[in-house]
């Protein structure tokens, strides 16, 4: 029974938890606005997050969201493409 009780408030806990973060990651992406820009050789998908920074998420999630927005297949970027990154505010 103890153990029917702790997996039901683990449970409770890890979807509040879960969506709160989730709520915070979205009204974080809502704002965003972007600016096109050249890769370099040498940028990165995490190079170019920590370069533009969006409040509230992490450098890993502000490179998924590049990848997602660019429509990108896999991480590696090749020099010369344009990609639409955060605009720096």
């Amino acid at each position: 029974m103890a153990v029917a009780v702790a997996l039901t408030l683990f449970f409770v806990i890890s979807t509040s938890v879960f969506s709160a973060r989730h709520a915070a990651y979205a009204d974080s992406v809502a704002n965003v606005t972007y600016e096109t820009i050249r890769v370099q050789s040498g940028d990165s998908l995490w190079s170019l997050a920590e370069e533009h920074p969006i409040d509230g998420l992490s450098t890993q999630e502000t490179s998924d969201m590049i990848r997602s927005v660019n429509h990108l297949e896999h991480g590696s970027l090749d020099a010369g493409v344009n990609l639409k990154v955060p605009a720096r505010s």
